[in-house]
């Protein structure tokens, strides 16, 4: 009955007991078997207990298997996950301190022994003076009044024009003083020729010049001058060498007649080019540092407004004075005085630096003192110079030699006290240059009065060849190419008593123009800018994107790592219930061998109430 029950209850085969001896007492005991459809509960609960404890062992023991196995990957995740914050935090701070930023403020800090400095001080750059003479053709057939004036251009004659900045004195305002020296190298590979061999036939700029100058004198004064003019046979043309009608003219009117009208003229000699280069000594204040109200773009930061606003780079005075006295600008402190934008230079810069992380629409003008006003710039376009260095593009105002009519910045340029107003496209250049009648245009008439070109012959204007070109680094302010053009000329206006000069009456005559022109920079300074402003940045840009993203990468895969992990242990830790009779690691001989003990116990139990039953049944039937 027992192995009955055994089996029936877990389905077990019990071999592995001494079965023979046991059924042997039960039959001697009891030949009545009895059949019981289940086991005892304590069997049951044995066995379950039994299964419990070994499965919560075999869990714990796969978790610890999976922690051991796992400790590695869990490190490899720990680590990945420090990196990739590390690279999300570098990545910030490159971006949050921009390196490229400060560095470039560091080489833009203007202070003795800068880089910005050095550059002002002497610049390193190539500026070439490239000289175009007009020659004459039909000398004979114009005095003569058969033929309008003909002329033939002659050029270039280059020079290097090297600058440098002395007797530098930094002010407490924020200010420096300074003199600039010019000196000019005649380069002889640019030019079409040696300008002490080459000749041209010129006018003779002291008679014409002289003889114009006098126009509003009396009679008196012009007849007398007329007289010395058929003494010494002065010709209203010179066979001259170039070089000898740039730098000086040794002609024997000019001094004579500075001894005998010395109000008039106070120069012994005279050359269409030492008084571009004569720069004397003239003290300069410029501006180091700005205001943030010089950013504005209003027509008040422009030369003539700006004595409220301070600009970098900027000059704030020329020998003092924060105008030009030459053009009427009296004393500031004085209600009386003649101040006006185009006598004002306050505000304007030389050209040679120009204020930092300039606009669009900011204003600029330039001053050069063989210029004897400013020129004002006007934005054309943005865009990379041949080096491929970011830049800004400027020319020349439109209106910038309009009459006072269009333009009232050129107010001041016209004195009808002294001399007629000029037509369009001329301005006074009278005060700079030894007061002779003069004017300054753009080379062949380049937008100018049509009537202009009309009296003379051999002018072509060209927009390419005649017009003013300038790139600036908007960034650092340097001017990077440029192509400023000018042209002089001598004005004649009606002579009196002098018949060499009548034919040139009314007449407005090109002498020369120049190029003052800037190629590039020299290379280590093309690359520093390059470095600095076109290939720093984008490698700064994409170290900040690569570190950003790999650290969020890294971040992100050592996540997913931790959760995968931590899902797969606990899936190995809960391993799933099965029979004892398949499972392979609970064996029938393991389970007997585990339960024997209390088998035998349990058997031996039940024969003995088996037996004592029976004897009783025994006992009964025999009574």
């Amino acid at each position: 009955m027992v192995l009955k029950n055994l089996g029936s209850a877990e389905s077990m085969t019990v071999g592995c007991l001494d079965w023979d001896r046991l059924a042997d007492r039960h039959a001697r005991v009891s030949r009545a078997s009895r059949t019981s459809t289940t086991s005892p509960p304590c069997w049951q609960e044995r066995v379950q207990d039994y299964h419990h404890y070994h499965r919560d062992a075999e869990r714990s023991a796969a978790r610890a298997e999976n922690l051991r196995r796992n400790l590695p990957s869990f490190r490899v995740l720990r680590l990945l996950g420090t990196i990739g914050v590390a690279l999300l935090a570098l990545s910030y701070a490159v971006y949050l301190t921009n390196p490229i930023e400060i560095v470039i403020n560091m080489k833009l800090s203007f202070m003795n022994g800068s880089f910005l400095f050095g550059l002002w001080r002497k610049p390193p750059v190539h500026i070439y003076v490239q000289v175009y003479l007009f020659n004459v053709t039909n000398p004979r057939e114009f005095l003569k009044g058969q033929e309008k004036l003909r002329l033939e251009e002659v050029g270039p004659f280059v020079y290097r024009e090297e600058l440098e900045n002395s007797d530098v004195t930094f002010n407490d305002n924020d200010t420096i003083s300074y003199t600039t020296r010019r000196n000019v190298i005649y380069v002889p590979e640019k030019s079409v020729g040696d300008p002490r061999e080459v000749t041209v036939l010129a006018p003779n700029i002291g008679l014409l010049g002289l003889a114009s100058s006098l126009h509003n004198s009396s009679i008196f004064t012009n007849l007398a001058f007329a007289t010395l003019v058929t003494y010494l046979d002065a010709q209203p043309f010179l066979r001259i060498t170039v070089h000898d009608y740039m730098w000086g003219i040794d002609e024997p009117l000019v001094p004579l007649a500075s001894k005998l009208f010395p109000k008039w003229i106070s120069f012994p000699r005279l050359g269409i080019l030492d008084r571009m280069f004569d720069e004397g000594h003239n003290v300069v204040t410029m501006n180091v540092n700005g205001d943030e109200r010089a950013d504005r773009p209003a027509a008040d930061l422009q030369p003539g407004n700006a004595s409220s606003v301070r600009r970098a780079f900027a000059i704030d005075s020329w020998n003092g004075s924060p105008g030009l006295r030459h053009w009427g600008f009296g004393k500031e402190d004085d209600p009386h005085s003649a101040s006006s934008r185009c006598n004002t230079i306050r505000g304007a810069t030389e050209g040679i630096l120009f204020p930092p992380n300039m606009r669009h629409d900011m204003r600029f003008a330039v001053y050069r003192k063989a210029f004897c006003r400013t020129l004002p710039l006007q934005f054309v376009r943005e865009g990379p110079t041949p080096d491929q260095v970011p830049a800004y593009w400027y020319t020349l105002r439109d209106d910038i030699f309009e009459t006072a009519d269009v333009n009232p910045d050129n107010d001041c340029y016209c004195r009808p006290r002294v001399a007629p107003c000029l037509p369009r496209g001329l301005s006074d250049l009278t005060p700079c240059y030894y007061d002779i009648p003069a004017a300054v245009s753009l080379p062949h008439f380049y937008k100018a009065d049509e009537s202009l070109l009309t009296k003379i012959d051999g002018l072509r204007p060209n927009r390419t060849l005649h017009g003013t070109t300038l790139a600036i680094q908007p960034r650092v302010g340097v001017p990077l190419i440029a192509n400023i053009r000018v042209q002089t000329n001598l004005v004649v206006h009606k002579t009196k008593g002098n018949p060499r000069v009548k034919p040139f009456n009314n007449l407005t005559v090109p002498i020369f123009w120049v190029d003052l022109t800037v190629l590039g920079l020299p290379d280590n300074i093309t690359a520093l800018l390059d470095l600095m402003l076109v290939v720093g940045p984008v490698i700064q840009t994409t170290a900040i994107v690569l570190l950003g993203s790999s650290g969020a990468l890294l971040l992100l895969a050592a996540c997913a790592g931790v959760c995968c992990s931590a899902g797969m242990l606990h899936a190995s830790s809960s391993p799933r219930a099965v029979p004892l009779q398949s499972a392979y690691k609970y064996s029938q001989v393991k389970i007997i061998n585990a339960v024997k003990p209390r088998a035998e116990q349990l058997v031996s139990l039940s024969i003995g109430r088996d037996r004592d039953s029976d004897l009783s049944d025994f006992g009964k039937g025999r009574s």
